[in-house]
């Protein structure tokens, strides 16, 4: 999803500057002298002629901080004179002096507006800044004075608006199905006879609500869990939103009159979900997830407030309580279970070959936890496996979140995949592409982000990843230096991103280092053998893959890949898994080499995701296969 860069463009220069970059797009051949060679070839791959803006960096630097958080596809609004004239979307960031100086000059302070962003496609609008600010929270007469940048939740309220209509349906092409909970109470039955969802945009005393103003995020086919003592109802939301009076079957109570309403279809759920049916740890899970504001707090109670964001971890969980196996449902079937068939799918379309249980165990695999292990022979193809993943998920470097790092041999401590603070300048902080994504994922939770480790064993891994190892697994927070504020944009402390998916490959010769139990414990290890028949096949039709014809295939997967999986598996796979772990422990333990819950609880995991992309219908054999073979025998040798 983009964010919201709100630019003022009412003073003179601002006039002037929209007038000659924006409204007239500049020629990208009159520039090419002012940019790397790279980044003008690219804006021609796109247009002959693109609209241009820049910043400068303010007094202490204000501007430059806030053009750093622009990402290529967020929404610029231009605005002046109280209304909004035009809207881009990013597609290109640079900071470049030089190009500022041609094409705008320098202003009374000296400095010129060197943090430039390219835009395309750009619109004309029209919009007063009342329903702008409404949507975004602020006062209804807010005059934008100041360049700022928004976060995903203000932008898709503002696109939720009708006057946006055209421009969402390009900003959030890759936004998917989102699943909701709202809190009805007594609205419940006008609201579920009538087929809406209705929230005021202010109360009778003039202030927003986030709560309230999140009905502009809805969008068709999103999913709702509609509460008022329970969980009555599954929603599916039929129409945007729009803008309308309190409908007059509700009670006025606190509210204003003027409010935004959704269309919903509601399905109601026999029996209801009495909210002590769901077990309190679901919720608690859910508390800690990840969403900007969950449905419950951290003791599990529902909280105060209307509509929330669930993960979609915590929605397959409800959904095997509301829809019991054998009853009809009223809720489209999960699309977990097509997860496994669309890559494999994707991945033969560009030409690259895996077997189905290779791409089961892997996909089951990265569902489990956030941290995989590919070893194998060099060349079979663990690396392009991991970046297929990546750009099948709609993961890309230069949208930020993906990071192919390759590991040297000289790394042993942290500072290569965390950074540093500078000790000659105490107001700097040396990044790492690592720290970078990290960054990213924490502003964008939304979106699934990939850290491919290439060749993670050239050096000890406890040495330089144990903080991280350490991160994912407690949930403690990442320490990155011990200045009281933000230096350079990095906070003295860093929780782990539960977005972040880690690959690591692996080659095992004289060159390289074997893993310690420690790193073990917390992977699923994937092993690549290739076959001589796999091998006779491609001799035949030596097809060159192409990463390229996967993007973005797998979009409307990504949230599979943001939450965790859920962490328990049909009763008719527990059973059995809990036989055969018991009998591993005990024929391990006899030589030492027992294991310990942590290890039991990945297995448990995995069993859930495995049987989750198998449509619910996973065989336990296979299962423990896949185990014995990932988490238990690569104990054995390290």
């Amino acid at each position: 999803m983009p964010q919201l860069i709100l630019q003022p463009a009412g003073n003179a220069g601002g006039r002037s500057h929209f007038a000659d970059t924006v409204a007239n797009p500049v020629p990208v051949e009159s520039i090419r002298a002012f940019i790397h060679a790279d980044d003008a070839d690219r804006l021609q791959e796109h247009a002959d002629s693109v609209p241009v803006w820049g910043v400068t960096p303010g007094t202490t630097g204000t501007n430059a901080r806030k053009w750093e958080r622009i990402d290529v596809g967020d929404l610029s609004l231009f605005m002046r004179e109280g209304r909004a004239i035009a809207a881009g979307l990013v597609h290109l960031k640079i900071h470049a002096p030089a190009l500022a100086d041609h094409l705008w000059g320098r202003d009374e302070r000296g400095q010129t507006w060197e943090h430039v962003y390219f835009l395309s496609p750009t619109w004309t609008i029209d919009v007063a800044y009342e329903p702008v600010n409404d949507a975004i929270g602020y006062a209804s007469d807010y005059r934008h004075q100041a360049f700022n940048v928004l976060g995903e939740t203000e932008a898709e309220r503002v696109l939720g608006l009708s006057s946006f209509a055209e421009i969402a349906r390009t900003a959030e092409a890759r936004r998917g199905q989102r699943v909701w909970w709202v809190n009805q109470g007594q609205a419940y039955r006008a609201q579920r006879d009538a087929g809406f969802v209705w929230a005021p945009k202010r109360t009778k005393a003039g202030s927003a609500n986030r709560y309230h103003l999140d009905v502009l995020r809805l969008r068709p086919n999103d999913l709702i869990v509609h509460y008022a003592d329970g969980a009555r109802a599954i929603g599916t939301v039929e129409g945007r939103p729009v803008l309308q009076e309190r409908p007059a079957s509700l009670n006025a109570h606190d509210w204003g009159n003027d409010g935004y309403l959704a269309r919903v279809r509601y399905e109601e759920l026999d029996p209801v979900v009495d909210i002590n049916d769901i077990p309190i740890q679901w919720r608690r899970d859910e508390a800690g997830a990840g969403s900007e504001i969950p449905a419950f707090n951290r003791d599990g109670a529902v909280k105060l407030g209307y509509l929330f964001e669930l993960t979609r971890g915590f929605w397959e969980r409800l959904m095997t309580i509301a829809v019991p196996d054998g009853s009809p449902s009223p809720v489209p079937a999960s699309s977990l279970g097509k997860v496994v068939q669309e890559f494999a799918d994707g991945l033969r379309g560009a030409n690259l070959r895996f077997t189905d249980e290779l791409i089961t165990r892997f996909v089951a695999a990265a569902l489990t936890k956030p941290f995989v292990i590919l070893t194998g022979l060099s060349g079979s193809g663990k690396t392009k496996l991991a970046q297929a993943l990546a750009c099948w998920l709609g993961c890309a470097a230069d949208r930020g979140t993906l990071a192919l790092v390759a590991v040297g041999a000289d790394w042993t401590a942290s500072d290569k995949i965390l950074g540093y603070p500078d000790a000659l300048d105490p107001s700097n902080y040396v990044r790492t592409p690592v720290l970078e994504l990290l960054m990213h994922a924490r502003e964008h939770p939304r979106e699934p982000h990939v850290l491919i480790l290439d060749e993670m064993n050239l050096s000890h891994v406890e040495r330089y990843f144990a903080d991280v190892l350490s991160a994912i697994e407690s949930g403690e927070d990442l320490h990155l230096h011990v200045a009281p504020g933000e230096r350079a944009g990095i906070p003295p402390r860093l929780p782990w991103p539960r977005n972040v998916l880690v690959i690591g490959t692996v080659n095992v010769d004289e060159t390289t280092y074997m893993f310690s139990p420690k790193v073990l414990d917390r992977a699923n290890v994937i092993e690549f053998r290739p076959g001589a028949e796999e091998l006779r096949r491609f001799v035949r039709d030596p097809a060159v893959p192409s990463l390229n014809l996967l993007s973005d295939l797998g979009v409307e997967f990504r949230e599979h890949f943001t939450s965790p999986a859920a962490g328990t598996p049909r009763a008719e796979l527990l059973r059995p898994l809990e036989r055969e772990l018991a009998l591993f422990f005990d024929v391990l333990e006899m030589h030492g080499w027992e294991f310990g819950f942590r290890t039991a609880s990945d297995v448990v995991r995995f069993a859930s995701a495995f049987d989750g992309v198998c449509g619910g219908r996973g065989d336990i054999g296979a299962i423990i296969d896949a185990q014995v073979v990932q988490k238990l025998l690569p104990r054995l040798n390290g």
